[in-house]
């Protein structure tokens, strides 16, 4: 979990987009073979508790199925959305295009994005739970979503029958070469929340090893919960130092109060 230790860095070896290639102003035919030399050129290696991960962080294009849809993304600028109205245009246009490409995961997965950001909510979980249901077990963001939406809910025992034993996602998802470091961190976030319900802490921390790899600054929340989980005496006695906190300074704001109260008693 270090970042100074070999284990879970990545190791890069090249990039197949030069400074002087911009995607948006080639041919349709040599964007997609742009994107194929990525996965020669861009990939990397994560070592997990899990075994090795095949890291790429364009991998999120080699996923995409329409290569009309992929080349669009490119001409039109198709992203994600960082604030609301962004996200409203990018929804707009999602939502307009929606038939145009039917069967992309990609798309599908990103309206859901936007209604996320919007704070649609029921929108947003009707969309989830469609997405899964139509591309469950195929395209990872949509099954992290999903398995989210379910411990939000409390729906905890649908989240624990969708992870099983293998936690590799290479062999969860057999025919996706490589992963960006996005996906990874979720995926296993996600994970780290199913076991810490299950109380198989061990495993949980497993889990918190690959996030904290990519994205040390997670390192020490996980370690607090996962030590919570470990030594419940640990919440309580945090709790109770917690609220002690609290009724002192309430006291303490009370005592204010009182003095000024007896103050202007004794002005007046």
């Amino acid at each position: 979990m270090n970042k100074r230790k070999k284990k879970g860095k990545t190791r890069k070896t090249g990039s197949a987009y030069s400074k002087s290639t911009t995607p948006s102003l080639l041919p349709k035919e040599e964007i997609g073979d742009l994107i194929q030399q990525t996965i020669k050129e861009e990939t990397t290696s994560l070592e997990s508790p899990f075994g090795d991960i095949r890291i790429n962080e364009s991998m999120f294009l080699h996923l995409i199925r329409n290569k009309d849809f992929l080349y669009e993304m490119f001409t039109h600028d198709v992203g994600t959305p960082d604030v609301e109205k962004d996200t409203l245009e990018q929804l707009v246009y999602f939502e307009k295009i929606n038939n145009k490409y039917p069967n992309e995961p990609y798309l599908r997965h990103s309206i859901a994005c936007c209604y996320e950001h919007l704070k649609e909510k029921n929108k947003y979980q009707a969309k989830v739970k469609k997405n899964f249901e139509q591309f469950g077990g195929e395209y990872p963001m949509i099954d992290i979503t999903y398995l989210q939406l379910m411990l939000d809910l409390g729906k905890t025992e649908i989240a624990n029958s969708l992870v099983g034993e293998e936690l590799n996602i290479h062999k969860i998802y057999p025919n996706i070469e490589a992963f960006d470091t996005e996906v990874v961190s979720n995926f296993y976030g996600i994970l780290m929340d199913v076991f810490r319900n299950r109380k198989d802490i061990e495993t949980a921390k497993k889990c918190a090893q690959i996030v904290a790899s990519i994205d040390e600054n997670t390192e020490d929340l996980f370690k607090i919960m996962l030590d919570f989980d470990e030594n419940p005496w640990k919440r309580r006695g945090f709790t109770f130092l917690s609220l002690l906190g609290i009724v002192s300074i309430i006291a303490v704001i009370l005592g204010i109060v009182w003095g000024i109260i007896k103050f202007f008693q004794w002005i007046f």
